[in-house]
């Protein structure tokens, strides 16, 4: 169904006709008339006097809008942007391991042949195998050159990775078309970030995808697709049916020399940071005195943490305090000057918590103690006089569509550079870290997103927002100031 046969019903089912609903909100029913046959797209202000008419259940109103997206999008734009959005809500639910795991009779069979096997396998279980028996490895290193194209083959490959412990993993991601700016190119380039963002998250530094354009010739080869570890070679058939175990030492440092000459001829997909200096200059670079967008759990801070703020918030005893606290100051300093160009997105959960806690999700614990509760409300209060006054974009996230946890915060520029930054990994000893994307045409669909993100459904209206703004400071109490210890 299509936005115009979708309106039409929409109207049908209440009992209503165009004339009737034209007159209830005065709307020409020319314009009415033509958005129902298809003749022309209205505005989208006509769209919602509609939706407002009618009464528009959420369901209906989301598909309404969808319906109504893609044309005026047009469909290649739409079907990005909706990828976009899927990533974004995927990230922000929380995902667990599968729970399998290799049992002693699979390890034993997948390599009851100890020396050399080929043909008809269960490729899951030696792929198992060959990374459970690196883990018993001191300083295990895997490398790995796979297509993005099987999901169900990478998703479980990120379970096996997670489930594995202190493993160092170096991918090439074959990536199996030309260099171009394709829908398909893109939408294949959001699946294997994706992909590669739940590695990351699952393993930290350990994971190191590499993005290897290919115009397919490797495919000439039967079992194109590799696993290498110290130990074991494994190359793999493309349609994960076939597959060659060896331990010929020749053939190991023969594959592992050949995908060390393909890192070569690539570049990092993207990059995992998690020492405070590369992370601030990783902000800076975001930032770099462009338009910016952000969407986090609470409202953007930086453009009003003055260096009075940061003098009473950062440990006194941070190693390398000197060197932090400067790039601090022309970080926000930074801030504070292009902040008239930049958007941000955020929660009412995220107000309160920021509020009450005085916590800053995009800055390690480890680096500030919270914000003095005088400085929560003084931030909040020159956010909401900056809105009022056009001096700021920042807006209001409808929660019921999209909640952001208080771990994450993603950032875009029009750079064109996307860094996602989170507070913790789970169940790892990182405590704080970044991931910088580089791939250019991926960066490019996350900031498009992110600039059109204002007028979408998933976002409240600017009186909204400063309403919102307004009711969380009233609520919170006055607290009496204490000294910073």
């Amino acid at each position: 169904m299509k936005f115009p046969e979708y309106l039409r019903y929409l109207i049908s089912s209440r009992g209503l006709n165009v004339s009737e609903v034209a007159r209830m909100t005065h709307v020409e029913r020319s314009t009415l008339s033509r958005a129902v046959n298809g003749a022309r797209l209205p505005k989208w202000n006509v769209v919602s006097q509609v939706s407002d008419c009618l009464r528009l259940t959420p369901d209906e109103a989301y598909k309404l809008r969808a319906y109504y997206n893609e044309i005026a999008m047009g469909e290649d734009a739409y079907r990005v942007r909706e990828r976009v959005m899927d990533l974004i809500l995927d990230l922000c639910s929380p995902k667990s391991s599968s729970g399998r795991h290799m049992t002693a009779s699979d390890r034993a069979n997948a390599f009851a042949r100890e020396g050399f096997m080929i043909g008809q396998v269960d490729v899951q279980a030696v792929m198992r195998s060959v990374i459970r028996e690196a883990e018993q490895s001191t300083d295990a290193h895997v490398l790995m050159s796979m297509p993005p194209d099987n999901k169900e083959y990478l998703n479980w490959l990120s379970d096996e990775c997670r489930a594995a412990n202190g493993i160092r993993i170096e991918h090439l991601v074959y990536y199996k078309i030309s260099r171009d700016e394709s829908v398909s190119n893109v939408l294949n380039g959001l699946d294997i970030l994706e992909y590669a963002l739940e590695m990351m998250l699952a393993d930290g530094n350990n994971y190191h995808p590499f993005f290897l354009y290919s115009d397919g010739a490797h495919t000439t080869d039967a079992l194109p697709n590799v696993i290498v570890t110290d130990r074991r070679l494994l190359r793999i058939s493309d349609d994960y049916t076939r597959a060659e175990l060896s331990s010929n030492p020749e053939a190991i440092q023969y594959y592992r020399f050949h995908i060390t000459q393909l890192k070569a001829v690539c570049r990092p997909f993207i990059k995992f940071q998690y020492n405070p200096m590369d992370m601030m200059r990783d902000y800076s670079a975001v930032n770099a005195g462009v338009a910016c967008q952000s969407i986090m759990n609470h409202p953007c801070t930086g453009q009003y943490i003055t260096e009075e703020i940061i003098k009473s918030a950062m440990y006194e005893n941070l190693p390398g305090y000197d060197t932090i606290y400067k790039m601090a100051v022309q970080y926000f300093d930074g801030l504070a000057k292009s902040a008239p160009k930049n958007t941000s997105f955020f929660t009412e959960t995220g107000v309160k918590d920021f509020l009450k806690t005085g916590v800053i999700s995009d800055v390690p614990s480890g680096v500030s103690r919270p914000l003095q509760p005088a400085y929560r409300r003084e931030i909040i209060g020159r956010l909401i006089e900056d809105i009022r006054n056009d001096h700021v974009s920042a807006w209001l996230i409808d929660e019921t569509m999209l909640s952001i946890p208080p771990n994450l915060t993603i950032g875009t520029s029009e750079y064109p550079v996307a860094v996602f930054f989170s507070k913790q990994i789970a169940e790892q000893n990182t405590p704080y870290f970044s991931i910088i994307v580089t791939e250019r045409i991926i960066a490019q669909a996350l900031y498009d997103f992110m600039i059109n993100l204002t007028s979408s459904q998933f976002v409240r209206s600017r009186e909204e927002t400063l309403a919102c703004l307004q009711r969380c400071l009233d609520e919170e109490p006055m607290i009496e100031e204490s000294t910073p210890g």
